[in-house]
């Protein structure tokens, strides 16, 4: 685990992390096909 800035900045870390692992499962494997 990354240190530790703020609770906040540690909360919008984790949901830009979330994103970014949404997107690129997506992108890997798009499941609209």
């Amino acid at each position: 685990m990354r240190r530790i800035r703020g609770s906040k900045s540690a909360f919008i870390d984790g949901l830009v992390e979330k994103q970014k692992v949404e997107m690129e499962s997506k992108f890997s494997r798009p499941h609209y096909l």
